[in-house]
């Protein structure tokens, strides 16, 4: 068998490149790791200085290994290596992209690479976030840079939450409280008569399209109630959104749920769905106007009803610690946000001068007690 080439960073029309591009979406574990997804992220959010590093792995003729990343420049210290997707818009469940089999050659020599970044191209600095700390892939990589004497600075943020539902929606009824199953089934009962309330799903583009728009007038609608304000209301997150769904919707990858009570829009759900028909749960809206019919909770039990009947084995909120994802029966997955920091004197220096001004700036806006990030050793 070949062995596995030194990455080569593609930086340049990726989507000119047919071979990368089947790579990674055969490799991709949800939709929000394909190209379709992260590049329209990369087309929406990129910032003035931002450079596409998009890694590849080569055994013979075949890309067998893809990290989908970009380096921020900063202006006062060391560039920074992250992943696509990772601000704005919370891709989870992020790892290294690998085919089957290739996932321990790809971690020891993607972790060589990271070693060889701070002089080759002034990376001192990786950040990850959306890491599901039971990949293999991630584990296998992390080990390696560990053995390598990278410094991993692993940091918990907000859970996913996941509703396994390859048992059926009778099991799934099972998990919620008797006060939630006796809820849950007189709102689908009210649903099911059809006299005031219909689900419709969009899975054809422009009829997509149309329910994401319904879909973020709905989410601004309950943000201007709230009085906060919102990442998603600057236009960029639907344009990001429309422009996912072009390249997801004729995978099947993508559809929109929207709930109609006598006609008018109520409620919306975006799914994005995996080559297993596994949903996951990605943005909603409401309508305030609505809130004493509950249309959010009674799309979410439609829609874990249809995955159920659809034979999906689970349907997956995201991040996010509210409270409704535990009513509904959903279990929690850790999820990091992991810094990597290669073994070079330098790169040690760096993140300690990082570190400290973060904590002065929390410190100036939260208090003393908020100066608590740990400081790593420099040797």
């Amino acid at each position: 068998m070949p062995a596995v080439k030194p990455p080569v960073s593609i930086s340049a029309a990726p989507r000119d490149n047919a071979d990368l591009l089947r790579a990674w979406q055969l490799s991709a574990p949800t939709p929000m790791q394909t190209p379709q997804w992260m590049l329209a992220w990369w087309d929406i959010y990129r910032r003035t200085g931002d450079r596409l590093h998009v890694i590849a792995l080569q055994q013979g003729n075949h890309i067998v290994a893809v990290v989908p990343a970009y380096v921020r420049m900063h202006r006062f210290w060391a560039n920074e290596l992250r992943l696509l997707g990772d601000a704005c818009v919370c891709s989870d469940f992020q790892t290294l992209l690998c085919t089957d089999g290739d996932g321990a050659d790809a971690a020891r020599i993607v972790a060589e690479w990271l070693s060889a970044q701070p002089e080759k191209h002034g990376i001192s600095l990786a950040t990850w976030d959306g890491i599901a700390p039971g990949c293999s892939n991630t584990q296998r990589l992390f080990e390696e840079l560990e053995r390598t004497n990278h410094l991993l600075v692993r940091e918990s943020i907000s859970h996913t939450w996941r509703i396994e539902t390859a048992q059926g929606w009778t099991e799934v009824l099972k998990r919620m409280s008797r006060t939630g199953r006796k809820q849950s089934r007189n709102m689908l009962n009210r649903l099911d008569r059809g006299m005031e309330f219909a689900v419709e799903w969009a899975q054809a583009m422009d009829d997509v399209q149309q329910a994401i728009r319904i879909c973020m007038d709905l989410h601004q609608q309950q943000w201007l109630l709230s009085g906060c304000q919102d990442s998603c209301g600057d236009g960029r997150f639907e344009e990001f959104l429309l422009r996912a769904a072009r390249g997801l919707v004729p995978l099947g990858m993508m559809e929109v749920g929207v709930l109609r009570h006598r006609r008018q829009s109520v409620a919306a759900l975006i799914a994005l769905v995996d080559a297993a028909g596994n949903r996951y749960f990605y943005q909603t809206g409401r309508s305030p106007a609505a809130s004493h019919l509950s249309p959010g909770r009674m799309l979410f039990l439609a829609a874990i009803r249809r995955a159920c009947d659809l034979g999906a084995h689970f349907v997956d909120f995201l991040r996010g610690d509210e409270l409704y994802k535990r009513r509904f029966g959903a279990t929690p997955t850790p999820c990091l946000r992991v810094r990597i920091i290669p073994p070079d004197r330098l790169s040690r220096l760096y993140y300690h001068a990082w570190t400290l001004g973060r904590g002065f700036k929390h410190c100036a806006t939260e208090g003393i007690s908020s100066f608590a990030e740990p400081i790593p050793t420099v040797s």
